[in-house]
């Protein structure tokens, strides 16, 4: 990723570009939400995270590209060390126990609502739920917010 300094004119169509991405995406995860509310049927999370997600990032792309730059340069994404991939994985289980017993140390003072809305949420679909919510939802953030809006 570079630093460079963008001109008036430049900002101003990124602006747009949001704009239109925020419009688009967000009228996408509201109609989605809308036609089940319609069908009274029950959509999986994701379902939702990609009606949001992929029209934004289809956006940026398609930005990038009619500029002639390169997403993936553009985001400064590189390749992961496998000792970076297993060190996160380490610190991960690692540090799990403390967030356990920071968890059932609340839970003494505070009733957990939590417990009930994350199993409202995710319903029938935990892998589902966790692809979008630790995967899709970082990677489109940092393709959006780091690379494509610098």
């Amino acid at each position: 990723m570079t630093n460079k300094t963008v001109n008036k004119k430049d900002a101003l169509k990124l602006m747009g570009v949001l704009i239109v991405m925020m419009i688009v995406g967000y009228g996408l995860d509201i109609g989605v939400g809308v036609v089940t509310a319609i069908a009274g049927i029950s959509a999986p999370f994701i379902v939702y995270s990609l009606a949001l997600y992929i029209p934004m990032i289809a956006i940026a792309f398609l930005y990038l590209r009619e500029k002639g730059d390169n997403l993936w340069k553009e985001c400064g994404f590189n390749k992961i060390k496998a000792s970076t991939f297993f060190l996160t994985i380490l610190l991960t289980v690692v540090t799990y126990p403390m967030v356990m017993f920071t968890n059932v140390l609340s839970q003494l003072f505070v009733k957990n609502t939590m417990a009930q809305a994350t199993d409202a949420m995710i319903g029938d679909t935990p892998v589902l739920y966790m692809i979008a919510l630790a995967i899709l939802a970082p990677v489109c953030e940092e393709i959006l917010l780091r690379g494509f809006f610098p």
